[in-house]
């Protein structure tokens, strides 16, 4: 589960834009804390919306979202300050993919839909590991440097390829073509060698990092940052957003 708020914070005289939000509009664990008593299930995406400014659309790595729901979601997020952020769907991993402009139009095709939506439209996560059949490292960023340039992407990186986040070359990419990286409670430090102007932070509930440990690594360019709290008891998860809420209220 990822949980992300937003804040506004003022560091070094730039205005810089820190979210918290979930990749479920909530859990029963959160009624009675984070949700009312009275909660329904079928009140959780308001109370969501009402309460928290992203969503990390998990639905999006398996098929493509539908005008129809957008349509319905449409509904729910009217007049509030509300981002979906999608996952780049995961079948790109096939062998047909294989061809560079085959790739790029449906990795095109498969965010077009959110482009209708702009002012409820976030950042999109890319899983390297999907493309790691098809194409190169370096095919990889062409692919992102190709794609609209109103797209905000945060690149995630499984264990078995953390040794790259100890290659400069792999942060000169990320530099050049402004693509964030989703950093954890161990790579966190790492945030000072990025310029990119969007950075994550995934925490873990069970043992989270201090908020302005992990801000104090950023620097001064980065305009977006996303702190995702992560954990298998939910009830923790929802404790710790409630401690960020908290938080939020200072700055």
């Amino acid at each position: 589960m990822i949980l992300v708020i937003k804040l506004t914070l003022i560091m070094s005289k730039n205005r810089r834009r820190i979210y918290i939000g979930t990749d479920r509009w909530g859990r029963k664990e959160w009624v009675g804390t984070l949700y009312p008593k009275s909660a329904k299930d079928k009140d959780f995406i308001k109370y969501y919306t009402d309460t928290l400014d992203f969503i990390e659309f998990q639905y999006s790595r398996y098929k493509i979202i539908t005008p129809d729901q957008i349509t319905e979601y449409i509904k729910v997020f009217k007049g509030k300050n509300f981002k979906i952020c999608p996952h780049l769907i995961r079948h790109l991993h096939q062998p047909m993919y294989s061809n560079p402009q085959k790739l790029k139009e449906e990795v095109i095709n498969s965010l077009s839909i959110y482009r209708n939506i702009p002012e409820y439209f976030g950042v999109v996560l890319i899983d390297t590991w999907i493309f790691k059949n098809v194409i190169t490292e370096e095919g990889l960023f062409q692919l992102i440097s190709n794609l609209p340039s109103d797209y905000s992407i945060v690149l995630t990186i499984d264990k078995s390829h953390e040794r790259k986040l100890l290659d400069d070359d792999f942060f000169k990419h990320l530099n050049d073509h402004k693509v964030g990286l989703v950093l954890n409670d161990h790579t966190y430090c790492l945030a000072e060698k990025l310029s990119s102007p969007v950075i994550y932070f995934k925490v873990d509930a069970a043992s989270p990092v201090n908020l302005e440990k992990m801000l104090s690594k950023i620097r001064n360019n980065v305009k977006e940052v996303y702190i995702s709290v992560v954990g298998e008891d939910k009830a923790m998860v929802g404790e710790v957003l409630l401690e960020y809420l908290k938080l939020r209220d200072q700055y």
